[in-house]
């Protein structure tokens, strides 16, 4: 869907979100650190996805993840979208929380679904 939105939560912040969704910036992006026009533009600069590697909808991503204190990497079908970026704030430790977009009630969709299915999932903590 074009305007799907969806993502994976570092530490149980939504504003360390990896964003997995079909915008033009590409899949990656941490969209609260882009955005916040508070942060240096170092750190923004440094949440926006250098290309978009998405594969085309219906196929499937993977994405190799890194955090390592407050920097993160992130590759995306075998590009690094995200090199190294700060996250200041990010929490010291939490959750992984996988996220998906979208409600039906009453059978419709009640704001953009995100049909997205995560598969093959490993975690391995960093020494």
């Amino acid at each position: 869907m074009p305007d799907s939105d969806s993502g994976i939560y570092l530490r149980g912040s939504s504003k360390g979100q990896v964003n997995i969704w079909c915008w033009p910036i590409g899949s990656g992006e941490l969209w609260d650190y882009r955005t916040d026009a508070s942060l240096p533009p170092e750190v923004r600069a440094g949440a926006t996805p250098r290309t978009n590697a998405d594969k085309d909808i219906g196929e499937w991503n993977a994405f190799e993840i890194t955090l390592r204190g407050d920097r993160l990497s992130v590759v995306l079908n075998g590009i690094t979208v995200i090199d190294q970026a700060q996250l200041p704030g990010l929490p010291a430790r939490g959750p992984i929380a996988l996220q998906h977009h979208g409600a039906k009630q009453n059978g419709v969709w009640t704001s953009p679904p995100a049909l997205v299915q995560f598969r093959n999932i490993s975690i391995q903590e960093l020494e």
